[in-house]
């Protein structure tokens, strides 16, 4: 789960001199109706449990011509644009925000947004969040939400943390930030949090977990210590991952999701690169890997060494209880 993140600058007809962490407001054009402010972290600062796209918006009230606010109240204000325009990206036909892409060192940028509103006159507030909201979990039909209530879900108002809907298909709170089932939920053919990707019947952070998806599958892309045995005990995958299964490399395969080399043993991409010359025959093998199975009427009761190469599959015989690096999936 992500850390929230949640910031803001006051702005008035010129620059405030309040000094505020993270956002630092720079002034106030009513000409244009832009506001300008800083946004800033420094390096270290934002761990792996933040994200380095955040959600800006902005509130605003009118300032009525004896320069008071009597009888105005605050409204969230409409973007037609803002710069870095780079940087910048939209959900969609939502305008009540807009994502800014920064990155995980320090990272300073002077953004100025254009609003659409009607006031001629006005102060402004701008914040700053990368708390998208999200269903957190799930059970018996039913989504517990995280974020600023009240929720809107699949276009209905929900004051409430939790609803009984099986599919998420739109999902935004009080900021109107886009959202999305969270990290490891089951998404019921919706739609998963902006950063997340669908693996299979789940929402997962690829980037978090070291992995890429495919075949259906989450693969870590470091290697575990498996051992060639068949018990589900062997091997030091993480809590709820496996070892990956013949069928598994197989789909690798006939997927066009690994490619063979031309010349030499290529470095493994799927076992932590064993020795082409010690698992399978040089020249002819391009991948290898660990296979979880085994079979009353393999050699010692072993399980297998798998070599995908320029002649198909392939196995190879390995010594009951040898350690090898093997890749884990789920």
């Amino acid at each position: 789960m992500k850390t929230k993140l949640f910031f803001f600058a006051m702005f008035a007809s010129v620059a405030a001199s309040a000094q505020v962490t993270n956002v630092t407001p720079i002034g106030a054009n009513y000409t244009d109706k832009t506001v300008s402010f800083r946004i800033w972290w420094n390096a270290g600062s934002r761990d792996a449990t933040h994200l380095s796209k955040v959600w800006v918006w902005v509130d605003y009230i009118a300032v009525n011509s004896n320069n008071t606010t009597s009888g105005n109240s605050w409204a969230r204000a409409a973007v037609s644009a803002a710069s870095p325009a780079a940087s910048v990206t939209y959900d969609g036909s939502n305008r009540q925000g807009f994502w800014l892409q920064g990155n995980s060192g320090s990272y300073s940028a002077t953004v100025t947004v254009q609003l659409n509103i009607s006031a001629s006159k006005f102060n402004g507030c701008a914040y700053v969040s990368d708390y998208p909201p999200n269903a957190a979990s799930y059970s018996g039909g039913s989504y517990t939400f995280k974020g600023t209530k009240p929720f809107i879900v699949n276009g209905t108002t929900i004051n409430d943390d939790k609803y009984a809907v099986t599919t998420i298909t739109s999902l935004t709170d009080a900021t109107g930030c886009p959202g999305g089932v969270g990290r490891d939920e089951p998404h019921n053919n919706g739609e998963c949090l902006p950063h997340l990707t669908v693996v299979g019947s789940y929402c997962r952070d690829l980037t978090d977990d070291n992995a890429i998806s495919a075949c259906n599958l989450e693969w870590k892309k470091e290697s575990y210590k498996i051992i060639a045995n068949y018990s589900s005990s062997n091997h030091e995958c993480p809590i709820g991952w496996r070892p990956a299964m013949y069928t598994d490399f197989v789909c690798m395969l006939n997927s066009g999701l690994v490619t063979k080399e031309t010349t030499g043993v290529a470095a493994d991409v799927l076992d932590g690169g064993w020795d082409g010359s010690y698992c399978c025959a040089p020249g002819n093998s391009r991948w290898r890997f660990q296979y979880y199975s085994c079979s009353s009427n393999m050699a010692n009761g072993c399980c297998g060494m798998w070599c995908i190469g320029d002649t198909g599959v392939s196995r190879m015989h390995e010594k009951y209880l040898v350690l090898h690096p093997g890749r884990c999936v789920r």
